[in-house]
């Protein structure tokens, strides 16, 4: 399996790529490079984000390896055992809007396959949530406070707010 740091670098990669097809510019000079028919023409057309990807190197072209060792780390992250290969989350964003959202997923995550019952008990969810983030209580606290998550008043039981 990939380590974090690998996994992280592909998606970051991925994440470029599909900038560089978003934008005239770049896709003209990524089609450029795979239509290179010396190294001086693929050297002048790597420039920018083109340049940091791993899979495209500027005096040997396109590599099929090296695409095919991203595609690898790719079905990392989406098998059953994805979730081993990310890094948890250190800290919410301290923008209200985009730390909302981020509750949202990991809520969604958390409450993901939990069967017919759809309630976790409080040690249940903090040992959901401690895979996900480093503070628990902090998340916890958050989920409540912003309504995607509702409490029991004994505070024995959890379920995902309905919207």
């Amino acid at each position: 399996m990939s380590t974090s740091n690998d996994i992280q670098r592909t998606l970051r990669e991925c994440r470029m790529l599909l900038g560089v097809l978003r934008t005239p510019k770049l896709r003209e000079r990524l089609a450029a490079v795979l239509q290179a028919r010396s190294d001086e023409e693929r050297a002048a057309a790597m420039q920018g984000p083109l340049s940091r990807l791993s899979w495209l190197d500027a005096r040997d072209g396109f590599s099929v390896d090296g695409l095919g060792q991203a595609m690898d780390k790719l079905g990392d992250l989406m098998g059953e055992s994805g979730i081993l290969g990310m890094r948890r989350i250190a800290a919410m964003p301290q923008n209200e809007p985009e730390r909302i959202a981020l509750l949202r997923r990991v809520y969604a995550r958390v409450f993901d396959n939990t069967g017919p019952r759809r309630w976790l008990t409080e040690p249940e969810l903090n040992a959901r949530l401690a895979m996900l983030v480093d503070n628990v209580a902090e998340t916890r606290r958050y989920g409540i406070d912003y309504g995607i998550v509702e409490r029991a008043d004994d505070g024995a039981r959890y379920w995902l707010a309905t919207a």
